[in-house]
C-alpha cells in the first residue's frame, strides 16, 4: 500500500527552531520535513526522534519526532507553514497543535477570509482562456494564481492527489516509471506548497485551475480537501457546464485529439462513441465539498459580461477588471475544424498508434499543430443525430437539469450540408480536403507523387496524414 497520507502535529515552535511529529500511513520509515515562510523554504528535516507518546497513541514502534533549528524569525512566527513528504512524493501540510502559543496574535478572521477556489473546467469551456490570463496578467490584492509550473494545474492536482496517477494519459503516453512520478509530485508539489505560502504570508486567497482535477475520484477528492482545509479557511469550487449536445461534440472532438487508442475498424454509432457524464463528474464534488461551495455556471457566452468567459469568471470571484493587466480575450485553443476531426478520425481509426514515450507524444502534438491548418468548416451534428444523443444520454440530463434548475434538453441550430449524421460522414473527405492536405505535406519539404483524385480510401488517407507526423 502507498503511504498517501501522513499523520501529525506541530506541538512547538520558537523563534529558532519548531518541533512535532509526522508518521506515515502504513509504515514506521522516516518521513522529510520542510519549513516555509513567504515562498521560501527556510529548513528542512526528518523525523528521527523518538515520541513516546506518539507511539503509545498510534500503537507504534519508531522515531516519528522531529526538531529544526533555523535562523531566528520572531516576527514572523505566525506566518510559518510546515509540510511533509508522502511515499508519492507530494509535500503536505502538518497541522499546529490549536491554541500554540506562537499564534495567539494571529487575526483569526483574516484566516477565515482566505480561500481556495478550484476551477474544475468542464473540458472545452474556455478554460484555457481563463488559465493563460490569470497566470500571466493577474495583480490582485486579494488572489494569487498558483505556479505548479503549468498554466493548467490539471496534471500536477491529479497526480499529486489520485492513488494510481499512473493512468492519467500524459503519464501512460510519456510511459513514466513510479520514480518519475515520484520526482513530478516532488517537484510540483514543492511549487504548489510555495504559492500557498505565498498566499498565506501576503492574506490571499489561492485559485487553482485543471480540467483534469474531475478525473479524481471521491476518495482522492478528500485527500485534496484536507489539504485545502488545513491551509485556509474555505474552498470554492466552480464549473462551467456545457449544454449535452455542445459537450458531447467538444469532448469526441477532444477523444480524438488526443487519444491514445485506436478506435475499431467496425462500424460506430456516433450517437453512442460519447456519453455526457455530469453526474459522475461533479455529484462527487458535491458530496466532498458541500453543495453550497459548489458553483456550477451556464456555459454561455451570451450571458456573459462582454461575452467574455474570464471576465465572468473574474466577476463570480470578486476580481476587478483592473486586477487583469492585459483584458483582451485570449484564445489560445480554438476548436478542430471539421475537416481536421475527419483527418484526425481517419488517422485514429486507420493509421499506426498514438504509441508511447515522449517522442510519441511529441510527434502526435505536431501533426494536431499542422492540422489545425487544414479547414475552417464548423463541425457541426445533424439534427436526427443530435435527437438521438439526447435520448442517450436523457437520464443524466434530466440530473444536472434538477441540479442547475435549467432545461439542458435543447439542440444545436448550427445544422448544414456538412452536418455529420454518421460515420460515413467523416470518412467522406472531399476533394479540396485532400489538396490542403498535401499542400501542408510539401510545405514539410516532402516530396509527393501523389496527385488529388475523387476516392481516396481511409487508409490512403492515414498514411499521407502519417508523414505529417513522422516528418
Amino acid at each position: 500500500m502507498s503511504n498517501l497520507a501522513i499523520k501529525g502535529f506541530v506541538d512547538q515552535i520558537t523563534a529558532f527552531s519548531i518541533r512535532g511529529w509526522a508518521k506515515k500511513e502504513f509504515d514506521n520509515t522516516p518521513v522529510n520535513i520542510r519549513v516555509v515562510l513567504n515562498g521560501h523554504i527556510v529548513a528542512n528535516g526528518i523525523t528521527d526522534r523518538k515520541r513516546e507518546d506518539v507511539n503509545k497513541n498510534t500503537g507504534s514502534k519508531g522515531n516519528f519526532g522531529f526538531y529544526i533549528e533555523f535562523e531566528e524569525i520572531r516576527c514572523l512566527l505566525n506566518k510559518l507553514l510546515v509540510f511533509a513528504q508522502n511515499d508519492n512524493g507530494v509535500w503536505l501540510p502538518i497541522p499546529f497543535v490549536p491554541g500554540l502559543a506562537a499564534f495567539e496574535k494571529r487575526d483569526s478572521s483574516t484566516d477565515k477570509q482566505q480561500c481556495a477556489v478550484c476551477h474544475i473546467g468542464m473540458h472545452k469551456t474556455g478554460t484555457t482562456s481563463i488559465q493563460t490570463a490569470l497566470s500571466k496578467y493577474l495583480k490582485s490584492k486579494q488572489y494569487i494564481y498558483a505556479d505548479v509550473g503549468r498554466t493548467n494545474h490539471s496534471i500536477p492536482i491529479f497526480t499529486m492527489f489520485s492513488e494510481n496517477p499512473q493512468n492519467h494519459w500524459w503519464h501512460r503516453t510519456l510511459k513514466h516509471s513510479p520514480d518519475d512520478i515520484y520526482q513530478y509530485n516532488s517537484l510540483v508539489s514543492e511549487k504548489l506548497m510555495k504559492s500557498v505560502s505565498k498566499a498565506r504570508f501576503d492574506n490571499l486567497s489561492l485559485i487553482i485551475s485543471g480540467e483534469d482535477i474531475s478525473f479524481l475520484n471521491k476518495i482522492a477528492l478528500l485527500r485534496f480537501r484536507k489539504y485545502l482545509n488545513l491551509l485556509f479557511g474555505s474552498t470554492l469550487i466552480i464549473s462551467y457546464v456545457r449544454p449535452p449536445v455542445s459537450w458531447t461534440k467538444s469532448a469526441f472532438m477532444e477523444e480524438i485529439k488526443l487519444s491514445t487508442l485506436n478506435l475499431p475498424l467496425t462500424k460506430i454509432d456516433i450517437s453512442k462513441i460519447y456519453r455526457t457524464r455530469y453526474c459522475t463528474t461533479l455529484e462527487k464534488f458535491d458530496d466532498v465539498f458541500g453543495k453550497q461551495n459548489v458553483m456550477l455556471k451556464i456555459f454561455d457566452p451570451s450571458l456573459f459580461i462582454d461575452n467574455d468567459v474570464l471576465l465572468d469568471f473574474c466577476h463570480c470571484i470578486g476580481i476587478s477588471r483592473n486586477a487583469i493587466k492585459n483584458k483582451k480575450t485570449i484564445k489560445t485553443n480554438r476548436s478542430i475544424s471539421k475537416e481536421m476531426f475527419q483527418l484526425l478520425y481517419i488517422y485514429r481509426k486507420y493509421g499506426p498508434d498514438f504509441g508511447h514515450g515522449e517522442i510519441a507524444y511529441k510527434q502526435n502534438m505536431t501533426l494536431i499543430q499542422r492540422l489545425n491548418k487544414i479547414g475552417k468548416t464548423k463541425l457541426s451534428f445533424s439534427q436526427r443525430l443530435q435527437k438521438q444523443i439526447l435520448q442517450n444520454n436523457l437520464a443524466d440530463i434530466e440530473w444536472i437539469e434538477k441540479r442547475m434548475n435549467h432545461e439542458f434538453r435543447q439542440k444545436d441550430h448550427d445544422e448544414s450540408l456538412d452536418s455529420i449524421d454518421s460515420e460515413d460522414d467523416i470518412l467522406n473527405v472531399s476533394v479540396k480536403t485532400m489538396e490542403s492536405l498535401l499542400d501542408q505535406i510539401r510545405m514539410q519539404g516532402i516530396s509527393l507523387t501523389t496527385t488529388v483524385k475523387q476516392d481516396f480510401s481511409p487508409n490512403e488517407v492515414a498514411k499521407l496524414v502519417h508523414k505529417l507526423r513522422t516528418k
